[in-house]
């Protein structure tokens, strides 16, 4: 404050105005994290992976304990042993109801194989990384990125299913689970996650 013979004379300082030297320190510091936000997408889609090989890993230890307290593979066909058979792990299949013990007719100990799995997550209408219910018997199983396991079966007892990754080619175990990954696509195997591929 200044005095003058009029009296006291307030000297008013300008705002502080937003400067270049300001703008140029946040524009560095966007560069320094952004480029960060990179390996935690990465991160992200290791998560998902390891979250589906986890999964993948209890579907089949289910069906493994199935068989052998069944004598017989889950949703077997009625026919004899004659060959491999695919199913998968949507409502429609009946599988997880089957391994949870709520098919009656089929898991007729009525005994849950499957344990805890999470609920999926709905978002946008998709249905991720888990077990979603239909109704009380209907239910599927998710991947991460929303869409159902796949299952190859070794209905025909020979030690071995068809590798759906390398038609042609034999796998040495007797269940096979697959993934879609992150692309939705299960014919494309760069992203695939695979119980017998680590």
């Amino acid at each position: 404050m200044n005095e003058t013979a009029a009296g006291p004379t307030v000297v008013r300082k300008r705002p502080q105005r937003f400067s270049w030297g300001c703008l140029f320190w946040i524009l560095l510091i966007l560069l320094l994290i952004v480029p960060g936000l990179v390996p935690i997408s990465r991160v992200l889609e290791k998560a998902k992976m390891t979250d589906a090989r986890v999964t993948m890993t209890a579907v089949l230890n289910a069906i493994t304990s199935f068989e052998r307290d069944n004598d017989r593979l889950p949703l077997q066909p009625a026919a004899p042993k004659a060959k491999d058979f695919d199913t998968d792990t949507s409502p429609a299949s009946g599988m997880i109801a089957l391994l949870m013990g709520m098919d009656v007719a089929g898991n007729p100990r009525v005994t849950d194989y499957l344990g805890e799995i999470k609920e999926a997550k709905v978002i946008k209408d998709k249905l991720l990384g888990g077990l979603y219910r239909q109704t009380e018997t209907t239910i599927g199983l998710y991947d991460p990125w929303g869409q159902p396991y796949r299952i190859r079966l070794d209905g025909d007892s020979d030690g071995g299913v068809d590798d759906p990754s390398a038609p042609g080619t034999r796998i040495p175990k007797t269940i096979a689970i697959w993934s879609a990954g992150k692309d939705g696509d299960f014919s494309t195997w760069e992203d695939n996650a695979a119980s017998w591929k680590r």
